[in-house]
């Protein structure tokens, strides 16, 4: 695990949840760099090539950590679509997944802030995605995701900017 060298992208007021003891945790976005790449593989537990969403020119990856401490929690990547923004990838860490996890909510808030994202570019844009069959009841529920035709999910302009406000307290339209 190598220390951050630049400064975070975003700052949750929200964060995490520690499972253990259900406290809420301090959490940052950073974007990911080529030196988060040792960590990010398959014998860590991850399961998508992060390594391609880090070259691909039309999107951006991030990640999400507990705030000062570099064990990455979660990643997304994120592509500007032009009338929408796209999420190709998002995944939690193997830690965090299960019956033992140790924190819960990075999907959920790596999603705010694309949500957030979007809002920031000036316009209102919806988010969407394509998730796995078995977390489409769970994104339903959890993100007020609706399914389109073809499994393909987005958040509406309303439903987004309800997640963004609940993880970040400050944020206005």
């Amino acid at each position: 695990m190598r220390p951050h060298k630049h400064f975070p992208v975003d700052t949750l007021s929200e964060g995490l949840v520690e499972v253990q003891t259900r406290k809420l945790i301090d959490a940052e976005i950073y974007e990911l760099t080529s030196f988060d790449m040792p960590e990010i593989t398959s014998d860590n537990g991850w399961l998508f090539d992060w390594q391609k969403e880090l070259l691909a020119g039309d999107r951006k990856a991030y990640k999400i950590i507990v705030k000062n401490n570099p064990v990455i929690q979660g990643l997304i990547s994120i592509e500007d679509r032009k009338t929408f923004l796209f999420l190709p990838l998002i995944e939690t860490a193997s830690h965090n997944l299960g019956q033992k996890k140790q924190y819960k909510n990075a999907p959920k808030n790596l999603i705010a802030f694309a949500c957030k994202r979007s809002f920031e570019s000036g316009y209102d844009r919806e988010v969407a995605f394509r998730p796995k069959t078995k977390l489409i009841a769970h994104y339903k529920k959890e993100l007020e995701a609706e399914l389109l035709p073809g499994g393909q999910m987005f958040i509406s302009s309303e439903n987004a900017h309800k997640l963004v406000s609940l993880c970040y307290k400050n944020f206005k339209l």
